[in-house]
């Protein structure tokens, strides 16, 4: 199979630790995902590996023959959000996540999201 990632994310670089040259398969790295999708779209690949955001919104204008397979991968990639010690948007942020967590709005913006 040919198997196509974006070049520097966490996908990529799981598709070539675990696929490239394996059983046949051939990973194809891009420098965005619109590549990615449109060698998916034309047959020139079979499958895309990729954050679930990019691929539920490539999927929603793309519905046709097209749709997420498997299982999550957990990889324990951790995300953060980084702003200079002392900077008042580190408090802004910290307040404004306090609420959106406390009141809902941050599960359901998980949900639409995400599906969790």
């Amino acid at each position: 199979m040919t198997l196509g990632g974006q070049r520097s994310t966490t996908p990529g670089a799981y598709l070539q630790d675990n696929y490239e040259g394996k059983d046949g398969n051939t990973v194809q790295l891009y420098d965005n995902y619109d590549n990615a999708y449109l060698d998916l779209k034309s047959g020139r690949s079979d499958a895309v590996l990729a954050e679930k955001v990019s691929a539920k919104s490539w999927l929603a204008d793309n519905p046709e023959g097209f749709g997420i397979v498997g299982d999550e991968i957990d990889n324990d990639d951790n995300i953060a959000i980084a702003v200079r010690k002392g900077d008042a948007l580190r408090d802004d942020f910290n307040k404004a996540l306090s609420e959106i967590r406390s009141n809902g709005e941050l599960a359901r913006l998980e949900q639409a999201n995400f599906g969790q």
